[in-house]
């Protein structure tokens, strides 16, 4: 209540994101909107379903770790991985809504 304009948190992983909706419900601060930029357990799906939390950006994990054992197979056989250093990994927004 401190801060009136402060409408939404923005939390970097899953267990920032738990913990700050955890925190809104025992003070009870149900208006504020909680965000996840990497929902990165599984454990942050009831906190969606529950509307503690608003959305998490979720990545493919399998496609991941298929491409890291790729990679890596191609750096042992050839010292290269093909592969630009930085690789960018679209995700997927989670909310309640889409998670049915």
């Amino acid at each position: 209540d401190e801060y009136p304009q402060v409408t939404a948190i923005v939390c970097c992983v899953s267990s920032q994101a738990e913990d700050t909706a955890e925190i809104l419900k025992q003070r009870g601060i149900m208006n504020m909107t909680v965000l996840c930029l990497d929902g990165d357990d599984d454990s942050i799906l009831p906190y969606i379903g529950n509307g503690l939390i608003y959305a998490a950006v979720v990545k493919p994990a399998e496609k991941m770790a298929q491409a890291a054992i790729s990679e890596t197979i191609s750096y042992l056989n050839n010292g290269t991985t093909g592969e630009n250093e930085l690789q960018y990994i679209s995700g997927v927004v989670l909310t309640k809504e889409n998670m049915k």
